[in-house]
């Protein structure tokens, strides 16, 4: 018997013009298990506060293949 030992690492992929949450999207769509670490932030625009969630780390997504 050969058995097949498979062992999942997480990698760090890197992810051009601030597209993270759309290449999350798509991964957890195909049921790749992928992490982005996000932080709530609160910023101004037009005079108003706006609650906004946003990658701690830019242009990484963790991937565990």
């Amino acid at each position: 018997m050969n058995a097949v030992v498979e062992t999942l690492s997480w990698f760090a992929m890197r992810v051009t013009y601030r597209r993270e949450f759309k290449i999350k999207e798509i991964l957890d769509g195909e049921g790749i298990e992928n992490y982005i670490p996000v932080r709530q932030t609160i910023r101004l625009r037009r005079s108003r506060r706006v609650k906004e969630t946003v990658p701690v780390v830019r242009g990484i997504v963790f991937v565990r293949t």
